[in-house]
């Protein structure tokens, strides 16, 4: 049997160990010794773009929702990239009843069209019906908050 070469990016190798059990995180420890496969997934979605990457979807652009009338396009692409993003933090955890889940709670300011980060809220609902991007702990809640400030004002300020 002739050898291949099997070439894979340092990010599939990383999403393989996320999802692998014990045995195989091993291996591809093994594989990779000089991969830090356990970095914060924090220090790996710093952006949409490697949110996308993450996910394995392809990245769209303001482009992409031109069927839309144009004074709703930025607020629409903004909620694309924060579905990824709240996707990719989270690991493929989903909020289900009676679950704890964590959230940004942005106060505005008066007088202006800004607005602060006053608390990450944690939601125990007994409705079936919980915070649209729920996170499955505090600090990740804090980090969609601070890091992706931007992109969370642009759905308050539009809301």
């Amino acid at each position: 049997m002739e050898a291949q070469v099997l070439t894979i990016t340092a990010l599939n190798a990383q999403n393989a160990f996320n999802k692998a059990n014990s045995e195989i995180k091993k291996t591809l420890q093994s594989l990779w010794p000089d991969h830090n496969f356990n970095r914060d997934i924090t220090e790996m979605v710093d952006s949409y773009e490697a949110a996308c990457e993450l996910e394995g979807i392809t990245q769209l652009t303001i482009a992409d929702f031109e069927f839309l009338p144009e004074q709703d396009r930025e607020y629409h692409f903004v909620d694309h990239q924060l579905n990824i993003i709240h996707r990719a933090l989270n690991e493929g955890w989903t909020w289900k009843e009676g679950e704890r889940g964590y959230y940004p709670v942005f106060n505005r300011a008066a007088g202006g069209s800004g607005f602060s980060l006053g608390l990450v809220g944690y939601c125990s609902s007994s409705s079936t019906v919980g915070a649209r991007r729920t996170y499955k702990d505090e600090r990740l809640a804090m980090h969609s908050a601070k890091k992706f400030l931007h992109l969370h004002s642009v759905i308050q300020n539009n809301e």
